[in-house]
């Protein structure tokens, strides 16, 4: 791979600021690596710092290389998946269309093929974290800590065996109680939606509003009987840990309710509000 082409060399927004597409993969790389937040200032540094320990031999200089190598055709190839699969939703429905792309680092580790995680573990990781981070959009918690977050969750992940990573990210966020951490149940966005003022908090390309086609600017959303607000979440075993391996949920072959997932007749579409 040639880090030096057009594509990795052009300039792309991030936050209020234009980095190119090198120096913003270097910074999420390293937070992903170090598990802690780097600065976009110190990344030149905290890379030097991070890589020269690792390649004090031929070897290890060429397996650091390779990991390094591995991650950026990953990163760059994010934009480039069908939206129908698990990274590909969650990166056009989180990174883009919510602008959070402080979890970049974590989704990077999720999809990395240096970890190797079960597809089943990928899907349900991040159709858990996609649900925390819109339902905490829609009910305007704050953005300020996603990154401390990510970083947090990279922490616990260090040595976790690849079968036992979603059960374990679904319990940490439950598990979470502050205003920067906490993953909104169903009963908070039943109460809390139907009278909040969705244009202005959420940008209209961000909402996905079935059966009512048209709100009015700084109106109310209402749900129409038979409308539905989709709002994706995994089952309530995830939520609370139980789902997978290490809990006592369905199982390893689980797969989370979120939009795309099939739901059996007679169950109600976990994480969609409908009217009536």
């Amino acid at each position: 791979m040639e880090f030096d082409d057009e594509w990795w060399r052009n300039e792309v927004a991030q936050g209020r600021h234009l980095r190119s597409r090198i120096d913003t993969f270097l910074q999420y790389w390293l937070t992903m690596r170090v598990r802690e937040e780097v600065l976009m200032d110190e990344t030149f540094r905290k890379f030097t710092d991070y890589a020269k320990p690792r390649m004090n031999s031929v070897t290890a200089a060429e397996h650091l290389l390779s990991e390094l190598l591995n991650d950026a055709a990953k990163y760059r190839s994010l934009s480039e998946l069908a939206p129908g699969t698990p990274a590909g939703q969650f990166h056009r429905r989180v990174v883009q269309a919510l602008e959070l792309a402080a979890t970049t680092p974590l989704l990077m580790w999720i999809v990395s093929d240096n970890h190797k995680l079960p597809e089943d573990q990928i899907e349900l990781t991040l159709s858990v974290l996609e649900s925390w981070a819109i339902r905490r959009t829609l009910l305007r918690y704050t953005t300020k800590s996603v990154g401390r977050t990510m970083v947090s969750i990279l922490s616990i992940l260090d040595g976790v065996p690849g079968e036992k990573v979603g059960p374990l990210v679904a319990e940490y966020l439950a598990l979470q109680t502050s205003d920067t951490g906490r993953w909104p149940s169903d009963d908070e966005l039943v109460e809390s939606i139907p009278d909040m003022r969705m244009y202005g908090n959420v940008r209209k390309g961000r909402l996905s509003v079935r059966g009512h086609e048209k709100v009015p600017t700084g109106g109310q959303v209402e749900v129409p009987t038979g409308g539905q607000i989709k709002v994706p979440t995994p089952c309530s075993s995830c939520r609370s840990g139980t789902c997978g391996p290490s809990g006592d949920g369905e199982g390893a072959n689980h797969t989370p309710h979120h939009p795309g997932s099939s739901i059996e007749e007679g169950d109600a579409p976990v994480g969609t509000l409908a009217g009536g």
